[in-house]
C-alpha cells in the first residue's frame, strides 16, 4: 500500500477522489486529501498529481559548487571603534512622545483588557 496526500490543489484532489481504485483517508475542505492505494496503481496517481523528483548532488558536485560560491559568501569583517560607536547612537535615539512605551498603553482604556493589535515604531536610521 501506498499513500499521497494533495494540499491545496482542488482540481487534482477531485481527479484522484474518482478514481475507483483509493481509499480516502483524509478529505478536507480546501483541496486537501490523503488517499491510500495499492502500489500497482502508482503511475495512474503519478499522472495526475505529476511529483518532481528531489534534486541530489553526487560528493563531487557539492564540491565544485562549494568552490566555486565561495568568494561569494559573508565574510566576518572588523569594525573600527568609531563605528561601533555610531551604530550604539544610532540605536540609542530616543522614543518619540506620542509612541506608546508600554502594553499598558497599548491597551486603551481601562476597560479594554485584551491587546489584540499593536504597532511597533522604529526610527529609520535603525538597522537589525
Amino acid at each position: 500500500m501506498l499513500g499521497a496526500s494533495v494540499g491545496g490543489h482542488k482540481k487534482i484532489a477531485k481527479r484522484i477522489r474518482k478514481l475507483s481504485f483509493v481509499q480516502i483517508h483524509q478529505d478536507g475542505d480546501f483541496g486537501e486529501l490523503t488517499v491510500i492505494f495499492h502500489i500497482d496503481y502508482f503511475d495512474e496517481i503519478a499522472k495526475i498529481m505529476r511529483p518532481k523528483k528531489r534534486r541530489r548532488l553526487s560528493e563531487k558536485q557539492k564540491s565544485l559548487s562549494i568552490d566555486r560560491l565561495r568568494p561569494h559568501c559573508f565574510k566576518k569583517t572588523e569594525q573600527s571603534p568609531a563605528r561601533q560607536q555610531s551604530l550604539r547612537d544610532q540605536m540609542s535615539v530616543s522614543t518619540p512622545k506620542w509612541a506608546p512605551r508600554s502594553a499598558e498603553d497599548l491597551r486603551g482604556p481601562k476597560n479594554c483588557s485584551k491587546v489584540d493589535r499593536a504597532i511597533v515604531i522604529f526610527p529609520k536610521s535603525a538597522r537589525f
